[in-house]
């Protein structure tokens, strides 16, 4: 029979301790205060990845529904979307191309990712992401979008 008991105070905080540390790690890094919700385009959009990866350019929609439960039926609007790549080789800059305009994402050494934002995308409305040449795109291993909105 399997009971599970609590590790007591001292592991308790240890872990409140940890967590706490992190978060301001990844606050001090990414230097963003605020509502935000990340999507992963390999696993929260996989149709738009697969097109990106293939096509090296797809349409995206960041719409109401990716928000939390509470922000989408109030009246929100997106203020920044903090673009992160995970890049084969951990290159100094990556570009990639926000309705045809370069966004330059740069190293964050620390967590082998290039990041750069930009305040064009609203909700609900297409925008293009593409990346070329072709063998940049093959280099490109994941892209995140760090959703900064308000309401």
């Amino acid at each position: 029979k399997y009971t599970a008991r609590e590790g007591g105070s001292r592991l308790k905080s240890d872990a409140n301790e940890t967590l706490k540390d992190r978060l301001s790690d990844i606050k001090q890094e990414l230097s963003q205060n605020g509502l935000h919700v990340a999507i992963n385009l390999k696993h929260d959009m996989p149709n738009e990845w697969h097109v990106l990866k293939t096509n090296g350019e797809v349409s995206l929609t960041l719409d109401a529904f990716r928000l939390p439960y509470m922000a989408q039926s109030l009246d929100t609007a997106l203020e920044n979307v903090l673009f992160l790549a995970k890049v084969t080789g951990n290159p100094a800059t990556f570009t990639v191309k926000i309705d045809g305009a370069d966004l330059d994402l740069s190293k964050i050494d620390d967590w082998g990712l290039c990041s750069n934002g930009t305040s064009d995308p609203e909700l609900g409305v297409p925008f293009t992401v593409s990346v070329t040449p072709a063998e940049e795109l093959d280099k490109l291993e994941a892209l995140l979008m760090v959703v900064k909105y308000s309401f």
